[in-house]
């Protein structure tokens, strides 16, 4: 999930950065500003994401082993090993 999410972002910021064709002037000092603006933005947005989608993903690994830790059995075992996992 993580991989295709900074993949996709990734992959919409350049599509949006002006490139320079072969033989095109090259990139003016303002789009140089605007571009690093958009690198910096899109960077956040990965970490943001990155970040979120940990947290969600420990806030179901801690809700397993509270579950686990309530009634311990098989099924509620299984399912802290599998938020681990996933974590």
């Amino acid at each position: 999930m993580k991989a295709n999410l900074v993949l996709i972002l990734i992959v919409f910021t350049c599509l949006r950065m002006p490139l320079a064709a072969d033989g095109a002037e090259p990139v003016a000092k303002a789009d140089t500003a605007e571009l690093k603006r958009a690198v910096i933005a899109n960077y956040a947005a990965v970490a943001s994401a990155s970040y979120q989608d940990s947290l969600a993903t420990a806030k179901k690994l801690q809700k397993a082993v509270e579950a686990l830790l309530a009634e311990v059995s098989e099924e509620n075992l299984a399912a802290a090993q599998r938020a681990w996992l996933s974590a």
